[in-house]
């Protein structure tokens, strides 16, 4: 596998992939992730890949939203609205599993409110500030169940490692930017400013 590759499997990617397991996605399963950041658009290739019949990533960000379509994703624009587009574009259904990958407040108002009757919300982005927007009419009108992620690579090295070397998934292409570990101070500037979606400083 290349570099890139490699990089992910360490971190990003067994996130994605226990972002999965965790809200009990199946082959066939419709999926929204909001946010369309490295673990976002990891979310969805991994997603597609183990045959989802489709997947919604919102973001506000039309750069990579572009990168979600090249995936093979249901790009949506993000913000107010973004979940009454994807509950259109299932029919009204809304999504079998719905994936907050930001860690904020209306992030995770947005998956709450497109998930399924009876959907998994699950919550990788880690909200540092605030309660979450969590109401009874979620939890027991609608039986949507909550499941926050954290990744071990040490439990999805062995499938993870498979698919990419069967050529199933690329994930080092989430990696947009490299820079020299003597350009860091700036190139965390460049990130903060979303110049691009992942970057690696090698010395």
């Amino acid at each position: 596998m290349s570099d890139q590759d490699a990089l992910v499997l360490t971190d990003i990617l067994p996130t994605a992939w226990e972002a999965l397991v965790k809200t009990g996605f199946q082959s066939g399963a419709t999926v929204g992730v909001v946010g369309s950041g490295p673990v976002g658009l990891l979310i969805a290739q991994l997603a597609l890949a183990c045959g989802a019949a489709a997947v919604y990533l919102m973001d506000l960000d039309q750069r990579r939203l572009k990168q979600a379509e090249k995936l093979g994703a249901v790009p949506v624009p993000g913000g107010e609205g973004a979940a009454e587009r994807v509950l259109e574009l299932t029919g009204g259904n809304g999504v079998d599993v719905a994936i907050d990958a930001v860690g904020a407040i209306p992030a995770i108002s947005t998956t709450l409110a497109c998930v399924a009757l009876g959907g998994t919300v699950g919550l990788v982005g880690v909200l540092l500030d605030g309660d979450l927007p969590v109401t009874a009419q979620n939890l027991f009108g609608r039986q949507v169940s909550i499941v926050p992620v954290t990744g071990n690579p040490y439990t999805a090295n062995d499938n993870l490692t498979t698919m990419i070397t069967a050529g199933r998934i690329e994930p080092g292409i989430v990696i947009d930017h490299e820079a020299p570990l003597s350009a860091a101070a700036e190139t965390y500037r460049s990130f903060m400013a979303r110049d691009f979606v992942k970057t690696i400083l090698r010395p």
